[in-house]
């Protein structure tokens, strides 16, 4: 059994220091000796001879995924590291906390910014479903936020394309029940694009609340998001349509593509710009979160990054309709113009 440290050279990445450690492993920050660049590395640990053909084709299916994926709301993949007992994914570094931690250090995130990330979010699962990929597995430690603010999906490992049937063993369920849709803990039909729409429902719901819809044991999870409604007082009332709408339980009632979703932020974050538009705060009084014994003002980062991508987007989007009837009107004016002259000249 080979036992990596620091120094140690994985590929052409020479590992640095470890960045967290999970049941299916370690990722590493490293140093890409080719590309003369820092890295991160998921380094898979080494599992039985049962379950190691398995998992290493998981993470081969995960670098093959995220590979067809492009957009800056998901985390690159530069190399796929085939060694004998440690297989590893050599990935793009966001030089910042979880979305988790974010969330746990600074509590519940005002209700404007919580609807920007979701804007973000849903414009990178829309990438990841036009590339004919399902993600399965979102929820607050799987989305990365950049010290400039920027969010980042990761972990593709129970990803799947839409096309196939389910890739993992009907026997068991695969994911974190505080996050999955219900049709995954019953297995009555194939997962689909509602499915992360579900996931990504209850991670709004948490950054809105500061807890998810259905706390508990596993099983009160369960059972909640099999037959509870989720309790919508801690929302904003603007916004509860919304997460109504996203924790449907039954996937046909739900919003069926990630477009839906950024049309309906972008409507109420219109709706709460037009009856109060937040101030600016001054640079004294910005929040800042500690993470890690060091201070951070993410939040002030995190909204502005979303304030100059979705916000501006969104109304794109929701103003395109408008533009092509006015850019239709004056071509009509024109050929009309055109006309006469014609006419009068003739």
């Amino acid at each position: 059994m080979t036992d990596f440290v620091e120094g140690s050279l994985v590929g052409q990445a020479r590992l640095i220091a470890p960045l967290g450690r999970g049941s299916m492993g370690v990722v590493w920050k490293a140093r890409h000796l080719a590309l003369d660049m820092e890295v991160a590395v998921k380094v898979l640990r080494s599992f039985d001879l049962a379950d190691a053909g398995r998992f290493r084709e998981r993470l081969r299916r995960e670098a093959r995924l995220t590979a067809r994926i492009d957009h800056p709301g998901i985390v690159r993949v530069y190399d796929l590291v085939d060694h004998p007992e440690h297989p590893s994914l050599v990935m793009e570094l966001v030089d910042g906390p979880n979305f988790d931690s974010f969330l746990r250090s600074r509590g519940p995130i005002p209700e404007r910014t919580s609807l920007m990330v979701a804007w973000h979010l849903s414009a990178a699962l829309g990438a990841a479903h036009e590339a004919g990929i399902l993600h399965r597995d979102i929820k607050p430690s799987n989305i990365l936020v950049s010290s400039k603010g920027v969010l980042k999906i990761s972990d593709l490992g129970l990803a799947r394309p839409l096309s196939a049937s389910s890739l993992t063993d009907h026997r068991n369920i695969m994911g974190t029940p505080l996050f999955m849709a219900p049709e995954l803990f019953t297995q009555s039909s194939e997962p689909d694009v509602r499915t992360d729409l579900y996931s990504l429902g209850v991670v709004l719901y948490q950054a809105m609340a500061g807890v998810p819809p259905f706390p508990g044991t596993t099983a009160q999870v369960i059972h909640g998001h099999l037959h509870k409604p989720p309790d919508l007082s801690p929302i904003p009332p603007g916004s509860r349509d919304i997460l109504s709408r996203l924790l449907e339980k039954d996937p046909d009632r739900r919003p069926s593509t990630a477009s839906e979703i950024r049309e309906m932020v972008c409507q109420r974050i219109q709706e709460i710009d037009g009856k109060s538009p937040p101030p600016t705060p001054p640079a004294s009084t910005t929040t800042e979160v500690r993470i890690g014994g060091s201070s951070s003002r993410l939040m002030e980062r995190l909204e502005r990054h979303l304030e100059t991508t979705s916000v501006s987007s969104g109304k794109r989007i929701l103003h395109s309709s408008a533009r092509e009837r006015i850019l239709v009107t004056i071509l009509l004016s024109a050929l009309l113009t055109l006309a006469l002259l014609g006419w009068l000249l003739s």
